[in-house]
């Protein structure tokens, strides 16, 4: 016998939700800046000790 009990989010279910949720967009944003800089970095690396 199977049982669909659901059950609504509390307010603490939802500020866990929530910090997971910026916690991921930083990490995502973090590693964007990470690209970004290691090409800028690596290129004035290049040019400057061949």
């Amino acid at each position: 016998m199977e049982s669909n009990h659901t059950q609504r989010l509390s307010g603490q279910d939802y500020k866990t939700l929530s910090l997971a949720a910026l916690g991921g967009a930083l990490e995502f944003y973090d590693f964007i800046i990470f690209v970004f800089f290691a090409a800028v970095i690596g290129e004035l690396f290049s040019t400057r000790y061949p």
